[in-house]
């Protein structure tokens, strides 16, 4: 990869809405590769508190704070909630 793509990928932070197994793996996996991650929001704070300190990433009990420290969000609900988020 040319290092304009690392360091375009380097400045940019992903943000989970939803802290289920999804999420909490997908948020492993991009961690283990280098991939910035803002944290967790959850409508059940115990679940992103859970999943942020799996992963040593910041828990969200603000939704609205969640995607101003992000820059793409990945919604990581089950289907029937994605309505609500």
């Amino acid at each position: 990869m040319n290092s304009a793509y690392e360091e375009l990928n380097s400045k940019r932070k992903i943000g989970f809405i939803g802290a289920g197994k999804a999420g909490v793996t997908l948020g492993a996996y991009f961690k283990s590769k280098g991939i910035k991650l803002s944290g967790f929001y959850s409508r059940n704070p115990d679940s992103a508190k859970e999943a942020s300190d799996m992963i040593s990433v910041s828990c969200y009990s603000d939704l609205f704070a969640l995607v101003a420290d992000s820059d793409v969000i990945i919604i990581s609900t089950p289907d029937s909630q994605i309505l609500n988020v």
